[in-house]
């Protein structure tokens, strides 16, 4: 099984809450947060995706989330979390890796990584189905949307601001 495999069955919507009907990640926070650790590799980042995307679109904390699990976790784990925020990004806009893109992304904050993954699951949340609509966009379909910015900053640099924002995310979802 590979990051990009097939989703796997839901999960039913009562793991998704604590006994006192407050939103909890259905699975240990490894799983979601460290691609380094065991538990990663037991579920596909579509399944990961779908889980959280179902939590955010419910008012679920994504940042209070990570916060506690790099307060839990030693500082190998933290560490690591923002590449594993790249690849759910990444596997929300273009379904596959592409390096220099991800270069763009990690020279991000964990801060905006997480404001980047909470605003496009938002909007490639499917509650109907329980499913990702993911963009997978090119990077030549990146390069034309930043090529439309007007603006006094070169297409280069406004490339890398639609990489580290959500505005293409957001516009996609207005259509």
């Amino acid at each position: 099984m590979t990051l990009f495999d097939n989703p796997e069955p839901a999960q039913t919507e009562l793991l998704y809450y604590d006994s006192a009907k407050n939103l909890q990640l259905p699975r240990p926070a490894g799983y979601y947060y460290n691609w380094q650790s065991l538990e990663f590799g037991e579920t596909t980042l579509n399944t990961k995706l779908t889980e959280l995307g179902f939590l955010v679109s419910k008012g679920f904390d994504l940042r209070r989330s990570i916060a506690d699990f790099k307060n839990k976790s030693g500082k190998y784990n933290a560490a690591t979390l923002s590449q594993t925020l790249v690849y759910f990004i990444m596997y929300i806009r273009y379904r596959h890796y592409y390096k220099s893109i991800s270069k763009i992304l990690l020279s991000a904050s964990e801060f905006q990584l997480t404001k980047i993954l909470s605003d496009e699951l938002q909007v490639s949340y499917n509650a109907t189905l329980h499913d990702l609509n993911c963009f997978f966009w090119t990077e030549a379909q990146v390069l034309e949307f930043a090529a439309k910015i007007e603006n006094n900053q070169t297409n280069a640099e406004n490339f890398i601001t639609v990489v580290c924002g959500s505005d293409m995310a957001l516009q996609s979802s207005n259509q």
